[in-house]
């Protein structure tokens, strides 16, 4: 039985035996992520289907957010998300749409990234980005 290996290199997941080497997956993040917990509520038009629900973000970042939700969800459906900010008395109302959903290992949930659409955000999404980048430099920082 030949041995395999399977290392992390530059956010590419390679898998390496002796004679063949297999890109597994590759991280197509343009921004950071920050592993930060807020509340949102979401309203997904997937189809004909309106969903409508509310979770806590896993990831943030300033080109959108990671949450958890109990369906798959087609890529990029529509959504508006509500999240509510740490600083902030009322909660940001933010359009995108679903960049990608996947079911978690062992478990019957989903996380889905939503990636904000800048142009029909304009004020909320600068309100966001300003967020994320305080929220960068206190990780730094520390």
């Amino acid at each position: 039985m030949r041995k395999r290996e399977t290392t992390v290199q530059h956010d590419v997941a390679i898998r390496q035996d002796a004679t063949e080497m297999h890109v597994l997956s590759v991280d197509q993040r343009a921004a950071e992520r920050l592993p930060l917990t807020l509340t949102l509520s979401y309203t997904i038009r997937s189809g004909d289907e309106q969903i409508t629900g509310s979770s806590k973000t896993m990831t943030i970042s300033g080109a959108g957010i990671e949450f958890s939700i109990s369906q798959m969800i087609a890529v990029a459906s529509p959504c508006q998300i509500v999240l509510a900010m740490l600083d902030r008395p009322e909660p940001l109302m933010l359009f995108g749409q679903i960049g990608w959903c996947r079911q978690k290992r062992g478990g019957k949930d989903y996380a889905v990234g939503v990636t904000f659409s800048p142009a029909r955000n304009e004020t909320t999404f600068a309100q966001y980005c300003h967020f994320v980048a305080a929220e960068l430099l206190k990780r730094y920082l520390q």
